[in-house]
């Protein structure tokens, strides 16, 4: 062959070139589109937008001459499209299921977000200031009606376990009328029931009534505790009364955290929460020199202070 025949073959051979590697990779289109096209099921999207996507695509291989691929993107079934009613059916039960499993959760969280209106009333608890004044006038009331059936103990030495005289008897009698002796202790009761012996149960009432009464616990009835129990239930109920008044006068909501001191019974408490936290004694002021009933801010606490004469 001639040069210049040569020459006129080289850009046929170079279309015939170009015109395969294009058809080749038109024909690996389909193969791409159809990797691609699986991803969107993984991810839980809709197949229809699939469907949509590869129609172009297909059409544009069988202008190329390519069918082999297609038969292969048809060869895998695409799954049958989902309806939006059937997603929304499945959504209202997914969204209800979640609804009922939430709703007791949301009552829980209700009752306990409020902390003041369920008031602590364990062992440990604090006084009420918003009801205590009207809780002793109850209380003075219930005393004035057992005055007509108070009887006082004679008068004698003090009394303790093991004891046995009448005065015994005495005493278990205004225990149990001032609510502290409720029987003998335990599922079994004592077969030698004596009412003039100091058993148990009298001295768990003696202990009942100390702690009542802010005195100390020892279970034997001895000169404070004997004194104690000759106030008749007329002069208690008008100490109970006389103290309801002072309890108008406090506020009713004292807050979460402060500190309340008992003037009569040496006490300071530190309430958090209607919970007595710390409990210490604490030095008040004599007769002559009472110390005053305040209210007002704590602002500092001294440790140690001096003490000059």
């Amino acid at each position: 062959m001639s040069s210049t025949t040569k020459q006129q073959m080289r850009p046929r051979h170079c279309r015939h070139f170009y015109a395969i590697v294009a058809l080749s990779c038109c024909a690996l289109l389909p193969l791409m589109e159809t990797a691609a096209g699986e991803e969107p099921e993984a991810l839980g999207e809709e197949p229809k937008v699939q469907a949509e996507q590869t129609e172009p695509e297909q059409s544009a291989s069988v202008q190329q001459g390519t069918v082999e691929p297609k038969k292969e993107a048809a060869a895998k079934p695409l799954p049958a499209p989902q309806g939006k009613e059937e997603k929304k059916q499945e959504e209202k039960t997914s969204t209800g299921t979640q609804t009922a499993a939430t709703e007791p959760q949301k009552e829980v969280s209700k009752k306990n977000s409020n902390p003041d209106k369920q008031p602590y009333s364990g062992a440990d608890s604090a006084v009420h200031f918003a009801t205590a004044g009207n809780r002793l006038r109850e209380q003075a009331a219930r005393y004035r009606e057992m005055n007509n059936q108070w009887q006082a103990i004679d008068p004698g030495p003090p009394l303790r376990a093991g004891h046995q005289d009448r005065r015994v008897m005495q005493l278990r009698k205004l225990l149990q009328l001032f609510g502290d002796y409720t029987g003998q202790p335990g599922p079994v009761s004592d077969t030698d029931d004596n009412p003039e012996r100091f058993d148990a149960g009298v001295q768990l009432a003696v202990e009942s009534y100390q702690r009542r009464h802010g005195m100390v616990v020892t279970g034997i009835a001895d000169k404070a505790t004997l004194r104690e129990l000759e106030r008749t239930p007329q002069e208690l109920a008008r100490l109970l009364e006389l103290n309801a008044k002072r309890w108008d006068q406090l506020p009713d909501s004292p807050g979460q955290r402060y500190i309340l001191v008992n003037v009569p019974d040496f006490q300071l408490q530190l309430i958090d929460r209607q919970r007595v936290v710390l409990s210490m004694k604490t030095v008040v002021g004599k007769s002559t020199k009472r110390t005053p009933e305040m209210t007002t801010k704590v602002v500092s606490v001294v440790f140690n202070p001096t003490w000059t004469v």
